[in-house]
């Protein structure tokens, strides 16, 4: 087994200001990534807005979180970061380890550790066992051509293969033979939150399912994440402990 060639990084936050933020933290957490980057790097953070292969993907915060009136309450959490672009996850790593400190909407985080993961995949076609870190959220066109976000009731497996498909096939030019199945899967009303309104609200789903693909596929989907809203901390997965030939 080898590991994979993009790199993912689990960034270990501190809420030094017990403060609350907002539930739907997903786009001022993007933006905050952003202008990390482009402090440390300015020529690679015009890059990643106009090359695709610059791509990142981040999961939802990892940990013990409590949703009140007054927003998300937490202490610690974990954030996986991914991309097939390795000059990216080196900026964001140097970035956060030369100044740990974060504002997310007036609440003071600080970046207690960042450490470099590499999921190992068998080579040839192989089965994993994956979850979601956070939501992932799929669409598609219905028949008479309104877009509609994929829930619990609705054929998950064949949206997922469907994503996963078309997703690879627009970033490598090929098309790869794809096997799932979903063995748990939950839903919960999600929303994107731009200056304090909500642009976008949708349907996002907790996963857990196998993948029987090639190694190129699982590379993919671990560097890249899977469905829409990519870039906004959705669509996230992680090898469960088990893996299966």
């Amino acid at each position: 087994m080898e590991g994979i060639k993009g790199t993912r990084l689990r960034v270990s936050l501190e809420n030094i200001s017990r403060s609350p933020i907002p539930a739907e933290y997903h786009y001022d957490f993007r933006n905050l990534i952003l202008k990390k980057i482009q402090s440390y790097s300015p020529e690679l953070s015009s890059t990643m807005h106009d090359d695709w292969r610059s791509f990142f993907s981040f999961s939802g915060f990892l940990g013990k979180q409590v949703n009140t009136p007054l927003g998300l309450v937490f202490r610690n959490v974990d954030v996986i970061f991914a991309s097939p672009n390795s000059e990216f996850i080196t900026a964001l790593k140097n970035s956060l380890i030369m100044n740990p400190k974060l504002l997310l909407s007036n609440c003071e985080i600080y970046v207690n550790s960042v450490r470099e993961i590499t999921p190992l995949i068998p080579d040839g076609i192989s089965s994993l066992n994956y979850e979601t870190l956070g939501e992932i959220v799929i669409k598609k066109l219905s028949d008479n051509n309104r877009t509609i976000h994929l829930g619990v009731d609705d054929d998950i497996e064949n949206g997922l293969l469907e994503i996963i498909e078309r997703q690879f096939s627009s970033f490598t030019g090929r098309e790869e033979n794809l096997e799932i199945t979903v063995t748990d899967k939950k839903q919960k009303k999600k929303a994107i939150v731009k200056d304090g309104n909500v642009s976008n609200s949708f349907i996002a789903l907790r996963l857990k399912f196998s993948l029987k693909s090639s190694r190129d596929v699982h590379e993919f989907v671990l560097t890249q994440g899977i469905g829409h809203h990519r870039k906004m901390g959705f669509g996230m997965v992680g090898i469960r402990k088990e893996i299966t030939r």
